[in-house]
């Protein structure tokens, strides 16, 4: 049934004889306007689609208008109240949704994370040992690299690298930040931040480190499309 009908024609679907015959004028009164030979069963449909608009309107609850959606399972309304306010009918809340006010999220569907588990290495010393193997961070324009210190002595570097292919690399030292060049030479238990990146253009990103004597070391790249 629609309803929130403005100056002109009833129209319920496919047109037919009846549905032009049902007008609403600028007051908001429901005419019916038949055509002389207009048969018996014609002019009665159109009476009673004229009183299941009437009645459409007479509901204290909401006004004059309806839109409706499907999902591909099932209905979902938008309705105006008598106050001009439209709300979205939704079935079960969503996760952390708000019961008492009936607060509902707008879900962002095109948001993606990336946040695998650590990579782990269990020596690094003097020579620069890979902390984390190339990662593919094309798809994500927001990006950081965690590093947790997890031997006995403190680190003497972190690099970053970036590549467009995979196979040449940029060190990315020049790019850092000072919360970032402080990991460089993060202590034993600590963990710091390496590299971040917001609203970038990197295809291929990793991470090198080293130490003066030896330690292990825990690295993460968390990432989101935003």
């Amino acid at each position: 049934m629609s309803s929130g009908l403005m100056k002109g024609q009833y129209n319920k679907g496919a047109a037919s004889a009846w549905e032009r015959i049902v007008q609403l004028d600028n007051d908001g009164n429901v005419i019916i306007s038949a055509a002389s030979g207009t048969d018996l069963r014609t002019l009665l449909d159109a009476i009673k689609t004229a009183l299941e608009i009437i009645d459409d309107w007479d509901n204290s609850d909401y006004c004059k208008s309806e839109l409706y959606g499907n999902d591909g399972a099932s209905n979902v309304i938008a309705k105006m109240d008598s106050n001009g306010q439209v709300y979205i009918l939704q079935g079960a809340l969503l996760p952390g949704e708000d019961s008492g006010s009936d607060y509902r999220k707008i879900k962002k569907d095109e948001i993606e994370a990336y946040a695998p588990t650590k990579t782990s290495t269990g020596t690094v010393d003097t020579t620069e040992d890979e902390i984390l193997a190339s990662v593919d961070v094309g798809a994500f324009p927001n990006w950081t690299v965690y590093v947790k210190n997890t031997g006995a002595a403190a680190l003497t570097d972190v690099i970053v690298y970036t590549s467009p292919d995979g196979t040449n690399w940029a060190n990315m030292d020049a790019a850092k930040s000072t919360i970032e060049s402080a990991c460089e030479t993060l202590a034993a238990g600590s963990t710091g931040i390496a590299f971040t990146v917001s609203g970038g253009s990197f295809k291929y990103v990793k991470v090198g480190a080293t130490c003066g004597t030896s330690t292990s070391v825990d690295c993460w790249l968390v990432a989101n499309v935003g």
